[in-house]
């Protein structure tokens, strides 16, 4: 059972949503840390809680919020659409 479950994650990695590859989203977060020292990363599960996409979040479009809600104990950021 543990080796499907890395196959999934190899997947993942190499295809990590419908615009991106691999290479490319390491050369957005590549660009993310050098130009604000951060990257931001924003996973997409499906139903069951399983990671299916990954997109790297330019700082730019993410607003810090305060920790108000108990599932969010760190807080969170709002990501304002372009």
């Amino acid at each position: 059972m543990r080796g499907e479950e890395e196959y999934k994650l190899v997947e993942l990695l190499e295809k990590p949503n419908n615009q991106d590859s691999f290479g490319k989203l390491m050369y957005r977060w590549g660009q993310q840390k050098r130009l604000t020292g951060t990257a931001l990363t924003w996973m997409l599960p499906n139903q069951l809680g399983v990671p299916m996409e990954l997109y790297c979040i330019p700082t730019a479009l993410a607003i810090p919020q305060p920790a108000t809600k108990p599932e969010y104990p760190e807080g969170f950021y709002r990501i304002q659409p372009i």
